[in-house]
């Protein structure tokens, strides 16, 4: 049942293979580019790459790499959602091929984008941003997690077990389906905006008339 569980959430993932590379083919075939595409592209690129990854790893029991990935894919949705914070996207983008560190530009305000300001901004939306930042950040830094992840505490039998394994020993299940759905909500959030890019350039007509 927990294999089925986990084989599942992954063959979800699996799907977003075949959307990510429509979802591409759409935002260029046939329209004209701009400097927000290339920007997109990459972060299709990237996705696509790291959603594999964290398949390969998850099916090999090795979560504690795969969780990695999460943070990473969430990095890509927030630093391209960035662009939806400014006046100008298209400079943005140029702006982030030139090389500029994303935490020194600024949005529409003034304010600059910080990994805090995104999450922050987009949080209000997506709740579970900020808990899954937070709690993905703690496997990029050495910290508890990869203490607790190696070690497992027996106190009634006053008992200390360590385990220095390629696989997972003492990673919990909901751990694990926690992280297959950040992975999957993550997907969504990028296709959704890639999407709406997508349709504004070939609707500029309807675009105008929303305003």
């Amino acid at each position: 049942m927990d294999d089925n569980i986990l084989s599942n959430g992954l063959n979800e993932l699996r799907l977003a293979d075949a959307n990510i590379l429509n979802l591409a083919k759409q935002m260029v075939e046939g329209q004209d580019l701009f400097p927000l595409d290339i920007l997109a592209n990459a972060v299709l690129n990237r996705s696509l790459a790291l959603i594999n990854g964290f398949i390969v790893l998850a099916e090999a029991d090795n979560y504690l790499a795969a969780i990695h990935l999460i943070r990473l894919h969430l990095d890509s949705f927030l630093r391209f959602a960035a662009a939806w914070q400014v006046d100008q996207p298209h400079e943005f983008a140029l702006k982030v091929l030139d090389g500029e560190p994303i935490r020194q530009l600024k949005d529409r305000t003034g304010t600059k984008m910080t990994d805090a300001y995104l999450v922050g901004i987009f949080s209000k939306d997506y709740p579970w941003i900020k808990s899954v930042y937070d709690t993905t950040s703690g496997y990029i830094h050495l910290s508890d997690k990869h203490i607790y992840a190696s070690t497992r505490i027996e106190k009634e039998q006053r008992m200390m077990h360590f385990s220095i394994a390629r696989k997972d020993r003492f990673l919990s299940l909901d751990l694990k389906v926690d992280a297959i759905n950040g992975m999957i909500a993550i997907t969504n959030c990028i296709t959704q905006y890639v999407n709406g890019w997508t349709w504004t350039k070939a609707n500029p007509d309807k675009l105008d008339e929303l305003k």
